[in-house]
């Protein structure tokens, strides 16, 4: 069984990637569009075609992107490292540990995200801005990581 049980980490730490690597928060108003990526980097531009990327300009939203995208990248590393493992047979108790660290941190990231903006730029940023994928897909990566965590333990015993 524990054959298998690597792809579920291995797709929860897919899933970590793809919330780093697409956009955490959108924003489309009279024919202007923005995309927001949580480490703050802002793509943008109008129906007449002018484009513009470079980072959000407000102070208080880069400390919760940065730790965001940390907490995120320590977790797919950790699941990746529990994946790898769990497929080659070895400790499984300090992979289902790894797994499950992973997954806690993919979940606890994006919450940290969505409710320090909220008290940080209240009434303004989630009004102007929407969340996009990259702030959904870290709660299906923690639930693979916390099912493959407890399946590794009790394969393990």
């Amino acid at each position: 069984m524990a054959q298998y049980i690597w792809k579920l980490i291995g797709a929860g730490g897919v899933f970590t990637l793809f919330s780093v690597i697409l956009p955490s928060a959108f924003f489309i108003e009279s024919g202007v569009w923005s995309l927001l990526w949580s480490i703050g980097i802002l793509w943008g531009g109008d129906i007449s075609g002018d484009q513009i990327i470079g980072f959000f300009d407000d102070n208080r939203y880069m400390p919760i992107g940065v730790t965001t995208t940390v907490l995120l990248i320590i977790a797919l590393i950790l699941m990746a490292i529990a994946a790898i493992n769990t497929k080659n047979e070895r400790n499984f108790k300090l992979n289902a540990g790894m797994s499950l660290f992973g997954g806690i941190l993919t979940i606890i990231a994006p919450i940290v995200y969505y409710f320090y903006l909220t008290a940080e730029i209240p009434a303004v940023f989630w009004v102007e801005f929407h969340p996009f994928i990259g702030v959904f897909l870290p709660f299906f990566a923690g639930i693979l990581g916390i099912i493959g965590a407890i399946m590794v333990a009790k394969s393990g015993k």
